[in-house]
């Protein structure tokens, strides 16, 4: 298997925006419910939006379905279900509010997980996180159902690695309102392997205010979303999530690096000695590419931006012995990059952070 070293994962800070947020009205602690009745000001052209997702190993579906349309430009996660519907469900970890979603491993693919990322809010938090903490375990199997078990992870451990705003916001309509900004929570997932399979991951969060946490749904041009479920006793029973009868998604990110393992005459793999070193882990966009091996290869370098669009263009590295390239995104916003380094057989997905 080619084996290369370990990139720092740093996770996007976004410019914050100013305003003073309505107070949230809520419901239990299994919801976030609006109850103000039927939704108006949609947008005719919601349904055109296409979500790209930025490099990863696997994306659950997109967190945002109106871009730029908030306040300061931010991004807004705009339900469809119409009339009096749930802006997000209970991700509260000390009250055993766990919800779980699956994914699926493709055959012929090794995943080496080295993060996850989440999606939670705690209403009028402002765009400076609130969350203090994410526990999350992996199932090789629908939780609650005989047979399932837990394969990585436990509830006990906080996997918190970092929290910003995710530069979008939960509401009702267009131009809908600050009071719930949604933050990405990396989760750290130190030793998780996975091979071709259906799992479930399952996870919980903490935050410093009385709202929440809470997670919002996964939102596309359908009603339907998704097969999330939720616990809301630690773990003992478990239940279908849905809003206003329609099943929802919830989203994450998974993030790390691919084996391809592949029957196909002539391929080789697991023979490479790469190592990769990419510095430094953030600044004002100029970076340092740095791969070192024993063997002659060539190396295919990718950057994309946060909505998944390539923003380079292709880079081909033959490397026999040591090859170094610079990576200069100063031209291009700050935030979150991804870059992809590949040679057929593996690759390399990580973000790199553009912060001035």
């Amino acid at each position: 298997m080619k084996n290369f070293t370990k990139m720092i994962l740093v996770s996007l800070v976004m410019i914050q925006t100013l305003g003073i947020a309505p107070q949230a009205r809520s419901q239990g602690n299994a919801t976030d419910i609006d109850l103000s009745g039927a939704i108006t000001g949609l947008s005719g052209n919601l349904s055109a939006i296409t979500h790209a997702p930025m490099a990863s190993l696997f994306d659950n579906g997109p967190v945002f379905n109106s871009a730029g349309t908030g306040a300061a430009g931010a991004n807004e996660s705009i339900y469809y279900q119409g009339g009096t519907g749930s802006y997000g469900s209970g991700c509260q970890y000390v009250s055993g509010f766990y919800i779980a979603d699956d994914f699926t491993v493709p055959p012929g693919r090794n995943w080496l997980v080295t993060s996850m990322d989440f999606f939670s809010y705690q209403a009028n938090s402002g765009t400076t996180s609130t969350i203090t903490g994410i526990y999350l375990r992996i199932w090789n199997g629908k939780p609650g159902i005989a047979g399932s078990t837990i394969i990585w992870g436990d509830m006990t451990t906080n996997r918190m690695g970092s929290t910003v705003f995710s530069n979008t916001y939960r509401v009702l309509t267009v131009n809908g309102g600050v009071a719930r900004p949604i933050m990405t929570v990396v989760a750290e997932t130190p030793g998780l392997s996975l091979y071709p399979g259906n799992y479930w991951v399952e996870w919980g969060c903490t935050g410093s205010l009385s709202s929440g946490p809470w997670a919002p749904p996964v939102v596309t041009a359908e009603n339907a979303t998704g097969n999330a479920i939720l616990t809301t006793d630690g773990g003992s029973n478990y239940g279908d999530i849905y809003y206003n009868a329609y099943p929802q998604g919830m989203p994450f990110v998974i993030n790390g690096d691919e084996t391809i393992v592949s029957s196909v005459p002539g391929f080789q793999a697991g023979t490479s000695s790469a190592k990769v070193v990419v510095s430094p882990v953030f600044n004002d966009g100029l970076f340092n590419i740095s791969i070192r091996n024993s063997l002659s290869e060539t190396f295919t370098i990718r950057v994309y931006d946060n909505l998944g669009r390539i923003i380079s263009g292709v880079m081909n590295v033959e490397v026999n012995g040591q090859a170094d390239r610079t990576l200069d995104l100063r031209p291009l916003p700050a935030g979150l990059y991804s870059v992809i380094l590949e040679n057929g057989s593996n690759r390399v997905i990580r973000n790199i952070l553009v912060n001035r």
